[in-house]
């Protein structure tokens, strides 16, 4: 079995303008054995500002991304909720525009950069219930893909990540995500929308790891998985609670995990892992981490 694409979020060298991520990633190609993925913020998470990468810094990232063949990825910021837009205020949905307009910025931005997709987090139905979050959560993507194709302008892919069950998340039954997944995908085609397949989340919203992979394979389907978020649970089975762990250090560990990235690794020849898991001050976790996966293989 050969090794899949692996890397981790780069939440440091890459910047608010890009200069210098180049330059990180040969950097971290040289370093780290097996790197070969990547994911980056390409402007603040907790604010709804663009991508305001040059031309140039574009050119030479996606210069970097294409020689070392890295599978790279941009995370959409934190305060996107998808469940927010208001299909029925027509000219006055100024607020739901908005959202539109950053999320195909950064579709087109990672199309600038030769990165794989966008992944997004699900909405939050807040005081909607579960029906018509998932209703207007249909209706943003619908609008955002809308207007990707009538740019003109190339753009990647659009990666709806699985939930942890937060709150009013909707979509935490993977059969519910699943289903969702594939109405957009029947309508826009895999190469415009797939899912990111988040390991802390799901076990979060009751799915444990053994079997996780068939369960994907029957709800979601391999082929529109874009990318797996490789992370252990601080919180226990089904707690419904967000918090990333190191490899080995939470309520998964390391065994459970290293048997889903096998069976995945043979449903889904070449899909990519990124860790998100916390970071050392002296950087040794993403060493560790990168070699106990390698070891796998």
């Amino acid at each position: 079995m050969s090794l899949p694409p692996i890397g981790y979020h780069c939440g440091t060298g890459v910047g608010s303008n890009g200069i210098g991520f180049s330059s990180f990633l040969h950097s971290l190609h040289g370093k780290l054995t097996g790197f070969s993925a990547a994911q980056i913020f390409a402007a603040s998470p907790k604010s709804f500002a663009h991508c305001a990468w040059t031309p140039a810094t574009c050119n030479s990232v996606k210069l970097a991304v294409t020689e070392l063949n890295i599978r790279l990825f941009i995370h959409a910021p934190y305060i996107i909720n998808p469940c927010s837009w208001d299909d029925t205020a027509g000219a006055d949905n100024s607020s739901g525009q908005r959202l539109v307009s950053l999320v195909v910025n950064l579709l087109q931005s990672g199309a600038r950069i030769a990165a794989r997709g966008v992944v997004i987090h699900v909405g939050k139905s807040l005081k909607l219930g579960e029906k018509e979050g998932l209703r207007r959560m249909r209706g943003f993507f619908c609008a955002v893909l809308d207007a990707a194709r009538a740019s003109g302008v190339p753009c990647c892919r659009l990666l709806l990540e699985t939930c942890a069950g937060q709150g009013t998340e909707v979509a935490r039954d993977l059969r519910d995500f699943g289903a969702f997944v594939k109405d957009i995908v029947g309508i826009y085609g895999a190469e415009s929308f797939g899912c990111c397949v988040d390991t802390c989340h799901v076990f979060a919203c009751g799915y444990k790891m053994t079997g996780l992979a068939a369960i994907i394979a029957d709800t979601i389907g391999w082929s529109n998985v874009g990318v797996i978020h490789l992370n252990d649970s601080l919180t226990a089975c089904c707690a419904h609670v967000d918090r990333h762990a190191n490899i080995g250090m939470g309520k998964i560990g390391g065994e459970e995990l290293a048997k889903f990235c096998k069976e995945t690794a043979t449903a889904a020849p070449g899909l990519p892992f990124v860790f998100e898991t916390p970071e050392s001050d002296d950087g040794t976790s993403r060493v560790s981490e990168m070699t106990w996966f390698c070891s796998l293989f």
